[in-house]
């Protein structure tokens, strides 16, 4: 009887264990593939950066990249918005409405146990839409609460997470102008200080 409850103890707590959702950050780093002699990976670069640091906790994210074009990228469900930055250092807040536009239709398929990224063994999910094609590696042990993106509606980010239930390790991005590869090269769990996640200073907001 005693074994039967340290081994009830054991599933217990082992489920309580894989019940909790990511909370920490993952550090990225973002390789270009121009399609076009038109296209200069330099510029690609300097638009889009070569590195980003994503901050998770309770359904929000932070996005911070290395970049001119979208530099800081912060998601709060409970606003069903998302706030942006072309700068760090830029005065002007820009929020757009993550639920105002519909889900587009697209096809998907999974790949189980497709790679193994960073120890974290890892399923596949490629995604194709009219114009695009996405692929991401994610692992069930950075889990998420796909509720907090039921109405994060922009390139069917609520679909896919409902999909992966996950945060993901590895994402490309296909095009027929260019292929981005951001793969994770860090990944840390740790306790985040909600003000991570507060709306950042601003002198003008543009709301799109």
């Amino acid at each position: 009887m005693r074994y039967l409850i340290t081994l009830l103890f054991i599933l217990i707590l082992n489920n309580s264990i894989q019940a909790q959702y990511f909370e920490g950050f993952i550090e990225y780093k973002i390789e270009y593939t121009p399609k076009s002699n038109s296209i200069v990976e330099k510029d690609l670069i300097e638009s889009g950066g070569d590195s980003t640091k994503t901050y998770y906790k309770d359904g929000y994210f932070l996005d911070i990249c290395d970049s001119q074009f979208m530099s800081y990228q912060l998601f709060q469900h409970d606003k069903n918005a998302i706030f942006h930055k072309k700068r760090i250092d830029s005065d002007t807040l820009v929020k757009v409405s993550t639920i105002a536009k519909k889900n587009e239709k697209f096809e998907y398929e999974i790949h189980k146990k497709a790679d193994t990224i960073l120890g974290y063994l890892c399923d596949k999910l490629i995604v194709n839409d009219a114009n695009v094609k996405s692929t991401y590696y994610y692992s069930s042990k950075l889990s998420i609460d796909p509720k907090h993106y039921k109405n994060l509606t922009v390139m069917n980010k609520n679909k896919i997470v409902e999909i992966m239930k996950s945060c993901y390790l590895r994402f490309i991005h296909e095009n027929e102008y260019f292929t981005a590869d951001v793969i994770a090269v860090k990944v840390k769990r740790e306790n985040l200080n909600d003000k991570i996640f507060e709306i950042p200073d601003y002198k003008y907001l543009k709301v799109e």
